[in-house]
């Protein structure tokens, strides 16, 4: 048994096309709106602004100001996580007072640094930092 299109239907079927495309338009836009305060907020902290006047900014911008705290957040965790990216974990071997030759991995610990003359810093930092009977670093091995 076929139905019968009716006129109603064919409103109705016009109708949700004609939503649906608007629909579409509008995500592409908010898409594209997204992408730019996305960027903006990247760009002013990566000039060096501090948090508050990213915020101050976006809101010239158009934005609210709950939207420009949304997209300083974001730009501000994107920035760490790709500080986070650039840095390569090191593990280190160390001398205590007495002779005795100790591995990163006995005491739990790894760096995180951009290149072995900051690992080198940061392990005799953490070492001094930790109390530990440490004679002198005797080596920084860059393992990722």
């Amino acid at each position: 048994m076929t139905r019968v299109t009716t006129n109603r239907d064919i409103q109705r079927l016009t109708f949700v096309e004609s939503l649906h495309a608007s629909l579409r338009k509008e995500a592409a836009r908010v898409l594209e709106d997204h992408k730019k305060f996305n960027t903006l907020a990247s760009s002013y902290l990566s000039d060096g602004l501090d948090e508050s006047e990213c915020v101050e900014l976006l809101m010239i911008d158009g934005l609210s100001r709950e939207a420009a705290e949304s997209y300083t957040a974001m730009a501000v965790n994107t920035e760490e996580e790709i500080e986070e990216d650039a840095l390569f974990e090191y593990s280190f071997q160390f001398e205590d007072n007495y002779a005795k030759i100790w591995s990163s991995y006995d005491i739990g610990k790894t760096i995180k640094a951009s290149g072995d003359e900051e690992a080198w810093r940061k392990a005799e930092g953490l070492l001094n930092d930790e109390g530990t009977n440490v004679h002198k670093v005797l080596s920084v091995t860059r393992i990722s």
